[in-house]
């Protein structure tokens, strides 16, 4: 966790006096550092992310957050009714003080995207590899390969 060496009373105190953004009716999925994200600044009813404390949704209002993405089923419920579901490896998930939204993933792909025969084939090659590995970066890497791909073949067995 980063704590600062030092508070900047100021500024907090300018913070304090500004009046808190009004709640949106979705929460709105405005800040994604991709331009072609398919969340990329999109209004939404609801999302439903997993996290490593556990899965919740994004409403809108919800109150400030930072949780770690585990990997998992992302989904996304538009306001005109439809339903997306993401497989994303890992990442973040940041709630902010604005009523805005940012999902960060190091992979995120759409499930119909997803090959039950190829991920199992990658699910065997990571646990080949890891028996293998070197180092402890390397275990931790193949570690998290294998992770994302046990999570997928229960996804796509489901």
């Amino acid at each position: 966790m980063f704590l600062p060496s030092s508070l900047n009373l100021p500024h907090l105190l300018h913070q304090a006096q500004t009046p808190a953004p009004t709640a949106p009716t979705s929460p709105a999925l405005a800040r994604c550092p991709s331009p072609s994200s398919p969340f990329n600044k999109a209004n939404m009813k609801q999302v439903d992310v997993p996290t490593q404390s556990g899965a919740f949704g994004i409403l809108p209002a919800c109150i400030p957050t930072l949780q770690m993405l585990k990997p998992h089923v992302v989904t996304a419920h538009a306001e005109d009714g439809i339903t997306t579901k993401y497989f994303m490896s890992s990442g973040s998930v940041t709630m902010n003080a604005d009523f805005s939204a940012q999902l960060l993933a190091e992979e995120a792909k759409s499930l119909d995207m997803l090959d039950l025969v190829g991920v199992k084939s990658n699910l065997e090659k990571a646990h080949s590899e890891l028996s293998g590995a070197s180092d402890e970066a390397a275990q931790a890497r193949i570690q998290i390969q294998t992770e994302a791909n046990e999570a997928m073949v229960k996804v796509l067995k489901s």
